[in-house]
């Protein structure tokens, strides 16, 4: 909690335009009462919707974890460029987790939300390289007690 409230901070001080702020106060928001899960969901270099390999492991993982934890919210949180892109690749993480997904599997415990460019991980790639900033991380609320 003591990174993520440092990272946080950093974040709402490089957040120069209203939509950047306006971002970070909802990240605030949905992050408040959540835990982040160690998943990240990255993509192939120049696409928004297909997931590195080890990405689609992943959601085979988070499927199996959320089956144990049958109270548990997810939410897939979109990062890297605008809001709608971001939103996006959250989607594209959703659809591989429910490809993973046994029947009667309950969907609407996965929530999808894109944040822009707010709370950067890495700086900005040299060309040809991929950007750390372009992921879906995963946040879980209402999974303990």
């Amino acid at each position: 909690p003591d990174a993520f409230s440092d990272h946080m901070l950093s974040a709402m001080g490089a957040a120069g335009s209203a939509e950047e702020q306006r971002s970070l106060k909802r990240l605030f928001q949905f992050s408040g009462d959540s835990d982040r899960l160690s998943l990240t969901f990255r993509f192939a270099p120049g696409q928004e919707d297909i997931l590195q390999a080890k990405s689609v492991a992943d959601a085979a993982r988070l499927i199996r974890w959320m089956a144990e934890n049958k109270k548990a919210k997810v939410q897939l949180m979109g990062f890297g460029g605008d809001e709608k892109t971001a939103r996006l690749r959250a989607e594209a993480a959703r659809r591989a987790i429910l490809i993973h997904a046994e029947p009667g599997f309950q969907a609407n415990r996965l929530e999808t939300y894109g944040f822009g460019d707010v709370a950067p991980v890495a700086c900005k790639p040299k060309p040809g390289e991929p950007d750390r900033n372009d992921r879906v991380e995963v946040w879980v609320s209402g999974w303990r007690g």
